[in-house]
């Protein structure tokens, strides 16, 4: 808000703006800002990411897939924005859309770790826990950190009936 005080032509203000808002649940006003915000620079990736993640608040999956694709057409080469991409697919229940993407995100930049985590997620719902627990172990050789990586696995070792496994990790 301080920023758009000074100059109220800025996109990269108006997108973090909308993203705020969206995580207070003030979905409205984000979507504004969010409009303002692409209105001024329909160029910036970040802005379409961001927007996907609030058109996917609003449930808005195939929106939120339009709106990343048309990052993709600005950036064909972005792992985080291929990556991104399954989210609202899994999101449809679409874990097999989803892989194809995590797949194409990890052929991007093998060592990126949400391609990964995203991709063990959608195994885990296609009840291959097996596969997901291997997935999930290579997303935390990228992000040792990630406590989502660390309770997905916990919880497709729990899937797969392996509960003890499942204790040490969660």
């Amino acid at each position: 808000r301080r920023a758009l005080s000074f100059d109220d032509h800025l996109a990269e203000a108006h997108a973090p703006l909308g993203h705020a808002l969206m995580h207070q649940w003030h979905l409205s006003e984000a979507g504004a800002e969010f409009g303002k915000a692409l209105a001024l620079n329909p160029r910036n990736t970040s802005i379409y990411f961001a927007y996907s993640e609030y058109l996917s608040a609003l449930g808005q999956e195939d929106q939120s897939v339009a709106a990343l694709k048309k990052a993709l057409r600005i950036d064909p080469l972005s792992a985080e924005i291929m990556a991104m991409m399954g989210w609202p697919l899994y999101l449809k229940n679409d874990y097999e859309g989803s892989l194809a993407a995590e797949d194409e995100a990890i052929a991007l930049d093998p060592g990126f770790w949400l391609p990964r985590m995203q991709r063990a997620y959608d195994l885990m719902l296609l009840r291959r826990y097996r596969e997901a627990v291997v997935e999930f172990g290579k997303a935390r050789q990228f992000n040792s950190d990630s406590t989502l990586t660390l309770s997905g696995m916990g919880a497709a070792l729990a899937e797969w009936g392996k509960r003890e496994d499942a204790l040490r990790v969660l």
